[in-house]
């Protein structure tokens, strides 16, 4: 998804896209489950890249998410390895 907005998944708070978004400017999800969905997404805060500081999504720099996004179709098979 371009430019998504953010629903918090504790509080239900909806964040519109924009600087304030802490999925950036691109949403591809991968999987759901009982709490929700999971998936790649930029960032706002690209100072927390690569620490365990989200609701179980992967952070992504704002810039290789666009060019990801671009790459992918829909129904695209991933495998997520720690």
């Amino acid at each position: 998804e371009k430019n998504p907005a953010w629903e918090h998944p504790i509080t239900g708070e909806i964040i519109p896209s924009g600087p304030d978004n802490p999925l950036g400017s691109r949403w591809i999800g991968f999987t759901e489950t009982p709490d929700g969905q999971i998936g790649f997404h930029g960032t706002n805060e690209p100072q927390f890249l690569g620490q365990a500081v989200s609701h179980g999504c992967v952070r992504v720099d704002d810039i290789e998410i666009q060019e990801i996004y671009d790459r992918l179709g829909e129904g695209t098979p991933v495998i997520v390895r720690s």
